[in-house]
């Protein structure tokens, strides 16, 4: 089934890359990643010189083009919109062999599989099964093991015994069609902590993000053969045939928990020149998506960067077992009540929200 996936606000899915001092430039709004080949190869441009240079901590790849005269947009791999100050290096986003921006599908299918464990959980007539699961990995003696296969025992439990029988293979998510980088822009998010009752900036990371409102198609759909024979290979898949009403189910959940955040502590934006705060409209974001699906239907998610710890896990369903993993896994400080403490939140203009929102409607 084909899919329009609107996003809501700025998504970023990473490709490992992080854009330094001499790969970019920004000129007004706008700015440019340089190709140093390109920059090496103009007329005038000593290629071991330009070397030795980009090895020298003060280089600057924008002094240097100005230095020689170079246009910035004449030595481009490509240009991005850019409305705010970066704050040193760029997190990249992840791009085909024709540098157009997608979403991978296994980011669609991971946000599914959460909440498809989370709704297992929840709904489970008995959780003495699943708390014995968490349980067996907490009293694992490797401390490395412990936390790389946290999740295992859970979802051997709730999703198939092993990759053979895993209740999501019969799920077929694709990558989202091309994103031209038009889509996309640099974002400035605000990683923040909480001191009291108040959340304080820490510090603030640049990245390129597919912009609010970008709409895309993605297909979602179901290995008939696997969804035939589920009952032989082992596999339970009906609430496959059920992704918006599983999905919507989470969403409540996972709002609810956020509106308890954010109305409990307060985020005073530095130099802002509105009355209305930071956290009100975060508030005002997170009750508009929750009527959302209500209202017209599809799927809302969170995917890519900045769901953090409290999005990727269904560790809140086992409130009793909580202190037991933050010791374990070392999660926050000891003695801090809050966890987690910390979040995220992409400064666009005066508004302060979360990354990762998207909307998939049937198309």
């Amino acid at each position: 089934m084909r899919y329009r996936l609107h996003v809501i606000t700025p998504v970023h899915v990473g490709n490992g890359t992080r854009l330094g001092r001499m790969d970019y430039v920004r000129r007004g709004d706008r700015l440019f990643v340089i190709d140093l080949q390109k920059l090496a190869a103009l007329p005038g441009i000593d290629p071991e010189e330009l070397s030795d240079l980009m090895y020298a901590s003060e280089f600057n790849i924008g002094e240097f083009l100005q230095r020689n005269k170079v246009n910035p947009a004449s030595v481009a791999a490509y240009t991005l919109d850019c409305r705010c100050n970066p704050q040193g290096d760029l997190l990249a986003s992840i791009k085909d062999g024709n540098r157009l921006a997608y979403i991978p599908g296994s980011s669609i299918k991971g946000a599914l599989r959460t909440a498809i464990l989370w709704e297992r959980i929840k709904n489970s007539r008995d959780k003495r099964d699943a708390i014995s699961a968490v349980r067996s990995v907490l009293e694992t003696s490797d401390s490395r093991r412990k936390r790389a296969q946290a999740a295992k025992p859970l979802e051997r439990l709730l999703l198939g015994k092993d990759p053979n029988h895993d209740h999501l293979r019969a799920l077929r998510v694709s990558d989202s069609d091309p994103i031209p980088l038009g889509s996309l822009e640099i974002v400035n998010v605000e990683l923040l902590s909480l001191a009291g009752d108040t959340l304080r900036m820490k510090m603030a990371l640049s990245m390129e993000a597919i912009k609010p409102s970008t709409e895309t198609g993605v297909t979602i759909d179901l290995n008939e053969f696997l969804f035939d024979n589920a009952s032989k290979l082992g596999m339970k898949v009906d609430d496959l045939r059920e992704l918006e009403k599983v999905t919507r189910s989470y969403l409540r959940d996972y709002v609810r928990s956020e509106v308890e955040f954010f109305s409990k502590y307060s985020y005073p934006v530095p130099n802002r020149t509105y009355d209305y705060s930071a956290t009100d409209r975060t508030l005002d974001f997170y009750n508009k998506i929750l009527t959302l699906t209500e209202k017209r239907g599809g799927m809302v998610l969170r995917i890519g960067w900045g769901g953090g710890w409290h999005g990727m896990t269904v560790a809140r369903l086992f409130p009793d077992l909580l202190d037991a993993m933050r010791r374990e896994f070392r999660l926050g400080r000891p003695n801090v009540p809050e966890f987690p403490k910390t979040r995220r939140l992409a400064a666009l203009e005066e508004d302060r929200l979360p990354m990762g929102w998207v909307w998939l409607k049937p198309a």
